[in-house]
């Protein structure tokens, strides 16, 4: 089983699921590692904002990942949404040991959330696409979580495909990996197909390193959909180092 690297604890207001039980979940499923990436957002008010909720986590992280070492590599991520629009704290987020900087967006222009009763989805998609341009611009960013958000709320992705282009080829330009989350499929009940449709452009475009993301915020949805993912041509990457002990 792959690394999972989008999966939500207790420290986001929408998951309560501990670090403990993640590494169980993981351990069961076959993982090696396991990546945390907890919300943090420019945007909105998120947990993780407040720097004492950092702190916290880090100490329940330090203490879970003696507890598995040996068993399990735990990495320490974080999901910041939109750090463009506020990189103070993305910057005061980076003093901390996380070994993966993940960003995303989850709005559209005007701080829009992309559902249908907010705006139409050919809009939303480009308005969303806009703000992952202007996002992947932030120096010291590692990955891109679920560029095909709007896919979740929509049951479709149909993108202009040079508007999509001229984003792969920033994201390959800067050297960021890309995630295939899966969750944009199966939240709207549809089937995982072998080759992903804006995975296939990246390719075409030159990209090679993927991460994988359920986008978890239960224990029983970590990598949830991978066995349905087929590539060619394309390395899935681990993030970190291969050290287990961190002076447990």
């Amino acid at each position: 089983m792959f690394c999972d690297h989008h999966v939500h604890s207790h420290f986001s207001s929408d998951s309560q699921s501990t670090i403990h039980d993640i590494c169980l979940e993981a351990i069961r499923k076959g993982m090696k590692t396991i990546c945390i990436t907890d919300h943090m957002d420019a945007v909105s008010h998120q947990m993780m904002n407040d720097l004492r909720v950092v702190e916290r986590f880090f100490k329940e992280f330090e203490t879970e990942q003696c507890t598995f070492s040996g068993q399990i590599r735990l990495i320490a991520g974080f999901e910041f949404s939109e750090p463009n629009k506020n990189i103070c704290l993305y910057e005061k987020m980076l003093e901390f040991p996380f070994e993966y900087h993940m960003c995303s967006v989850h709005h559209c222009a005007e701080g829009r959330f992309p559902i249908p009763s907010n705006i139409e989805l050919h809009q939303a998609i480009h308005e969303y696409l806009e703000n992952v341009k202007e996002m992947i611009s932030v120096d010291r960013i590692d990955g891109l979580g679920h560029i095909d958000l709007i896919r979740r709320y929509y049951g479709s992705f149909p993108y202009i495909r040079e508007e999509m282009q001229d984003i792969l080829r920033k994201i390959i330009d800067k050297g960021l990996l890309l995630e295939v989350n899966t969750s944009s499929f199966l939240r709207g009940g549809l089937s995982l197909p072998e080759q992903i449709d804006y995975v296939q452009d990246y390719i075409e475009l030159g990209g090679q390193d993927i991460v994988l993301g359920s986008d978890a915020h239960r224990v029983e949805d970590i990598g949830k959909g991978f066995e349905q993912l087929s590539f060619s041509n394309i390395t899935i990457r681990e993030v970190g180092g291969s050290s287990w002990d961190r002076n447990c």
